[in-house]
């Protein structure tokens, strides 16, 4: 195939055949092309005679074109075409599930969203309110709480240790009740897990993302050397140049990278 440009005339020459050119309000050039009319009620009726295998085929077919997609993206994407009906949406939640590349890519989800799928008929807002309860409610690196730093004392709650005899009785309560405190248990479950969860540890083992980061002369920090993926110190700063960081470590001077090097405070 060949292609000749005329700037003079405005046009483009393909295979012999001459193309008027016309040019947009930034000057640049473009092709006008005239639109293919589709009918839409034979896009239909060929939508509707599929049968559920055939319709199976399609929507793996699409899961695959659309770089596996989540299931819904992918029925928003059928949804926009408007083809989407009560047997594709079964079968998009069932080709997601089962497909091997969306289950080794899934997004982790939150720690905190295990106490829904403990209990998948908690709702929402009263899930949300007793993790922040129960967030707030922990310690952090100084030893208090934010609630406690905010009201200066914890609220009185539900506890095996703080309860009195009466709590421990078995009297009926109302299903609001029993609803809210089954919330306030899982919520604290699953933050005391979050404390000692293993991939969080192994995350901040990593090497941490360069920074703009000054250290000042006679800072503590933590460093990491070349040769060792373990944090060494506490070590103090001489001096920077730079990204590159003189450190003092007993009798030794560590030269690292910022990136390697994070303050003990």
């Amino acid at each position: 195939m060949g292609f000749k440009s005329n700037m003079e005339d405005d046009t483009l020459e393909v295979n012999g055949r001459k193309i008027e050119l016309d040019t947009t309000s930034s000057g640049h050039y473009y092709i006008l092309l005239k639109e293919c009319v589709v009918k839409i009620e034979n896009v239909h009726m060929v939508a509707e005679q599929q049968s559920h295998e055939d319709k199976e085929k399609m929507v793996q077919k699409l899961h695959r074109q659309f770089a596996h997609p989540s299931a819904k993206s992918l029925k928003a994407i059928m949804r926009n075409a408007d083809a989407l009906d009560d047997d594709c949406e079964s079968l998009i939640e069932n080709i997601s599930k089962k497909c091997e590349v969306c289950m080794r890519f899934k997004k982790t989800p939150a720690r905190h969203v295990k106490m829904l799928e403990e209990d998948p008929k908690m709702e929402v807002e009263v899930a949300l309110a007793w993790a922040v309860n129960a967030k707030n409610c922990m310690q952090n690196h100084c030893g208090f709480s934010p609630i406690q730093l905010v009201l200066d004392n914890h609220p009185n709650l539900p506890s095996v240790l703080s309860s009195q005899l009466q709590a421990f009785e078995n009297a009926e309560v109302s299903d609001t009740v029993i609803r809210h405190l089954n919330a306030l248990h899982a919520a604290r479950r699953a933050f005391t897990k979050a404390e000692s969860s293993e991939r969080i540890c192994k995350a901040l083992k990593h090497n941490v993302r360069a920074t703009e980061t000054t250290f000042e002369p006679g800072d503590n920090v933590f460093y990491k050397r070349d040769d060792s993926n373990r944090w060494h110190g506490p070590g103090r700063v001489i001096r920077q140049d730079g990204k590159i960081v003189f450190i003092r470590h007993g009798s030794q001077l560590v030269r690292v990278a910022t990136c390697r090097a994070i303050d003990t405070t």
